[in-house]
């Protein structure tokens, strides 16, 4: 099917390309291997399920969707720092599921789309209403690219396409879903299982990363034919942040699941940030196995016992029935039970560069918002 296109796709000039010395070596694979045979087990008997094709017909042909606006309005970033400093954690997030993360000297782009449809055709699916809040031509030399599973909202080609063009940074994902981006002519690709781990290794310029691929409740297609073909899941990313180090938990799309979550807190301690979907979760009935609404997203901040986490994808796609705003309001209702050792859960704020700035141990100390250069557009 036809792919719909983004402007400026092309590469930069020769000024402004990464030349090869600042290119990041392809990672080191580490300890493949394919855990949660549990969540494989019910992966593989959702086509029939509470989310399978039927109910979704079903759904079509019964939803009451609450109306959007058209546009929202939006500040949009238009200068971002060339590098983060390296002794902080820094983000943008720049709208649905999509998060500029500098991580030290490292730049690392989190399911990106700046598409104006998260569909596979330019004239049909879910429109974009709050424009993406970071300029593409403002972003800092991308090092790393992560794809958390194939769904149109979350791999989107013509942005990988024109990130490859622009930045030549790593891809890093899902099993299985690397061939779609080696169709897209996308050829710096590591593929991981769930709990695998790839090693990007330290420059002068950059700071060392570990990303592990996390297990999360969801499923895949692109199309009728390929449900559950690729992988999907989360991300766990470790940096180092001056004499110690920073975990960053990426959850990607997923339901609520009391022993995953239990289990990701188990392996790998708790995050000093983390960032947790809210929206697309209505009706219950059918989107509850793979989406988790706002008090469900509590849970798993709970289960966490992260300092920090942060709310997306929401207020940009209208995937699902709430209303625009409601994840967001339903977020900060359920967060104001927290007990002031249970960390904070805040929605996404859009376009704002937020950093953690000062740690100890792993315990969040305070977190400062540079408003940096800006524009206004809806």
């Amino acid at each position: 099917m036809k792919q719909h296109s983004t402007q400026n796709a092309g590469p930069r000039s020769d000024s402004g390309t990464h030349s090869e010395s600042r290119r990041l070596a392809s990672p080191v694979l580490i300890k493949p291997e394919l855990a949660s045979t549990r969540l494989a087990e019910d992966a593989a008997s959702q086509p029939f399920s509470t989310n399978g094709f039927l109910p979704a017909l079903k759904w079509a042909l019964t939803r009451r969707a609450a109306r959007w606006p058209k546009t929202c309005e939006q500040e949009i970033l238009t200068s971002v720092p060339e590098r983060g400093d390296s002794g902080e954690v820094s983000w943008v997030m720049v709208g649905h599921s999509t998060v500029l993360l500098q991580l030290g000297l490292t730049n690392i782009l989190l399911d990106p789309i700046w598409s104006e449809r998260c569909s596979p055709v330019s004239w049909l699916g879910p429109r974009r209403v709050r424009p993406a809040a970071v300029a593409f031509e403002a972003l800092p030399p991308i090092d790393i690219v992560l794809v958390s599973h194939n769904h149109y909202d979350h791999c989107d080609r013509p942005t990988l396409k024109r990130l490859q063009a622009y930045h030549d940074p790593v891809f890093v994902t899902g099993r299985g879903v690397g061939d779609h981006l080696r169709g897209w002519q996308i050829d710096r690709v590591t593929e991981l299982d769930w709990w695998s781990t790839c090693v990007l290794e330290q420059t002068p310029e950059r700071s060392g990363l570990k990303i592990q691929f996390t297990p999360s409740k969801h499923f895949s297609a692109r199309g009728l034919l390929d449900r559950n073909r690729t992988l999907w899941g989360g991300f766990w990313i470790t940096g180092k942040v001056n004499e110690g180090q920073a975990n960053v938990y990426f959850c990607g799309d997923t339901g609520w699941d009391e022993a995953l979550f239990r289990e990701i807190h188990e392996t790998n301690g708790r995050p000093d940030l983390a960032f947790l979907p809210i929206g697309a979760y209505d009706p219950r009935w059918f989107m509850a196995p793979v989406h988790v609404n706002p008090e469900e997203a509590v849970l798993i901040h709970r289960t966490l016992k992260c300092p920090l986490s942060v709310g997306m994808h929401c207020a940009t796609f209208q995937l699902t029935d709430e209303d625009v705003d409601e994840p967001e309001e339903r977020l900060v209702r359920a967060s104001s039970a927290l007990a002031a050792d249970e960390g904070r859960f805040v929605p996404p704020q859009f376009g704002e560069r937020q950093t953690l700035v000062t740690f100890h141990g792993a315990h969040l100390s305070r977190a400062r918002i540079d408003r940096g250069k800006r524009t206004r557009r809806t």
